[in-house]
């Protein structure tokens, strides 16, 4: 058994555990996402192109792909709920690797503890 492996596991596994807990409280803070990514529109239905491009917001409902005009006093709300939506998943996305690490450790920390065959 090589208790200074062991120790050094354990405090990552602290540390491991105290992220998870800090992200856990993140993720549970958000109270309204807006899915779909906001494309720019340069061009209007005649071919012309604008000088300021329209924004809509990319949807898949019901199957079918849809794009919702977001007003221009409305955008930047749009964008923060867009933007909110992508942390939340990137959270999660990190909070399942943390998940896959932790596990990972606590096994290595297994097998360091484990007294060796005679």
């Amino acid at each position: 058994m090589d208790t200074a492996t062991a120790s050094r596991l354990r405090q990552k596994i602290h540390g491991l555990l105290e992220d998870r807990q800090r992200l856990e409280a993140d993720l549970l803070e958000v109270r309204v996402l807006l899915p779909g990514p906001l494309i720019p529109h340069y061009t209007l239905s005649g071919g012309k192109r604008r000088r300021e491009p329209a924004f809509y917001l990319y949807r898949k409902e019901e199957g079918r792909k849809r794009l919702l005009y977001v007003r221009k006093g409305e955008l930047e709300k749009v964008r923060r709920l867009v933007d909110a939506h992508q942390r939340y998943r990137d959270g999660v996305r990190r909070l399942r690797l943390l998940g896959t690490e932790i596990l990972a450790t606590f096994k290595a920390l297994e097998s360091s503890l484990e007294e060796p065959r005679r």
